[in-house]
Parts: structure tokens; sequence; C-alpha cells
């Protein structure tokens, strides 16, 4: 479930991992706030069929109470947005000249926040290659051969997430949250985990993005960020 309600200071700036699954919010502006929901739950799923707002909002206020008040400011089920949210593999991301990003190549969970970052970082990795003295066809192919193993641990570890998120067990969550409060001491291994999500640097990212996108200037045309 995805909406966006008036109110940019409702407390939910993040997430939370309740027994009914994920709940979360972010301000998008002064003015307003994206909230996003799981809908597993056999409750929450009847309501979302019946399109139950009442039964939806009491359900999610009575797991987690932040969400009551963000809820209540939804005046309809019309303003909120049900979607199914399924893991794509894509076997061929290239086929002659027609080559294929983001979501259309490896849609994933949205646990890691990382859909639209490996859109942008599978566009600057085909750009490079794209301008490197080869022919077409073995530019999309060295870009699919690069972004597919980085992108697909991406998803590997926001299936593991979203699993996480949606334990129902009270042993389990139990045990799920002291398992993260230590990873989360572990510096070196979060640091890793950070390099591994961001599948490139993102100093090389930004360098190649301003490169690009001077060579793409016209003659005589200050450089971008003048």
């Amino acid at each position: 479930m995805l909406g966006v309600v008036a109110g940019a200071e409702l407390g939910l700036d993040g997430e939370y991992w309740t027994r009914l699954g994920l709940f979360g919010g972010v301000s998008v502006d002064r003015a307003s706030t994206y909230l996003f929901a799981d809908a597993d739950a056999p409750a929450v799923a009847q309501a979302v069929a019946r399109r139950d707002l009442s039964a939806f909002r009491a359900l999610w206020a009575q797991a987690l109470p932040l969400a009551g008040p963000a809820l209540g400011r939804v005046a309809s089920w019309e303003e909120l947005l049900v979607i199914e949210v399924r893991r794509v593999d894509c076997e061929r991301w290239v086929d002659g000249r027609l080559v294929l990003v983001g979501d259309a190549a490896h849609a994933m969970a949205p646990n890691l926040g990382q859909g639209a970052n490996s859109a942008l970082v599978d566009v600057a990795v085909l750009a490079v290659e794209l301008a490197a003295d080869q022919p077409v066809e073995q530019a999309l192919f060295r870009y699919a051969e690069r972004r597919r193993p980085a992108v697909r641990r991406v998803q590997d570890a926001a299936d593991r997430l979203a699993q996480a998120s949606r334990l129902t067990s009270p042993v389990l969550r139990r045990l799920r949250d002291a398992g993260l409060r230590r990873i989360g001491k572990a510096e070196r291994w979060m640091d890793r985990q950070a390099r591994s999500v961001q599948q490139e640097d993102p100093a090389w990212l930004y360098t190649v993005a301003q490169s690009l996108t001077d060579k793409a200037q016209p003659a005589g045309a200050a450089p971008s960020g003048q």
C-alpha cells in the first residue's frame, strides 16, 4: 500500500517492523508525507480486498500506534495505491541493440530502497561502455555482464530484509531484533554491506556523470555546475 497524506511531522521518517509487517513513511516536502505498508497479513489483506479503510486503519493503529494518526488523514480508499511487488530476474538484458535497464531487468523488493539507485547505476555504466572505443554490441554485452551480478546481490539482500520484516512469531521477532542489534555494531561488516548495496563507487559514478554531461554540452557552453 502506498499513499501521500497532508503533514510533514507525523513521526514516521523511517520504517517499522511490526506483527503485521512493515509500515513506514518519509516527508516528501514541508506539507506532505509518503506512507507505505505491507498488506500480506491475513486480516490486512481482507480489509484491502473489501476496500475497508476503517478496518485497515484500525488494524495498523493497533499494531503501530504511530500509524493511526497518519492513516487518519486518508479521506477515502481511492487515495491509496495497492500494488503487488514482484522480483524480476530477466535472463536476457540485451537483444541486438535493444537493452534493458532498471525494473525491466531487475525489479526488486523495496526494503533496501535501491530500485531507483540501481536503475541510475545501470544508466551510468551503460553510458561508460557506449562511450568507449568498441562496437555497440560489445558495449551492451559488457554492460550486462558488469551489472547483473552486482544488482542480483542487492535483490537477494532486499529479499532477506523483506522476509525478516514480515516475521509474525514473537520468538522469531525477538531473535531477529537481537541479531540486527549485534550486526549494527559490526562496523566493518556494515561498511562492506553498504559498498555492496551501492554497487559502484559513488565518487566514480559522480565523476563519470560529470564527464559525460560536459561532453554532451554544446561547444562554448559553460561546464555543468558553474
